[in-house]
């Protein structure tokens, strides 16, 4: 459990317990690309309502392919680099 104004970095499976009689929380568990945290694997995350536990999932994913792709779309070279970063 986290105190109130605490911040988790998130870490590959990670798992959370939130206590929602504690108010609420702001999870951002990142996405796709863009990598923030040096961690180029995709993110994503699960809550079960049920028992208030919050899980993180990282999973690879084919980073040359989506930065080729990135590249005929003529997207910033700066964005298709970034999703280098984690590695």
């Amino acid at each position: 459990m986290f105190a109130q104004g605490t911040v988790h970095l998130f870490r590959d499976s990670d798992t959370v317990l939130l206590d929602p009689a504690k108010g609420r929380s702001i999870i951002n568990p990142g996405s796709v690309g863009q990598p923030r945290d040096s961690n180029s694997k995709a993110s994503c995350a699960l809550y079960d309502t049920q028992t208030h536990v919050l899980r993180v999932i990282r999973l690879e994913y084919d980073i040359a392919t989506t930065q080729e792709k990135m590249r005929r779309a003529r997207l910033p070279g700066f964005l298709v680099e970034r999703l280098s970063w984690g590695k």
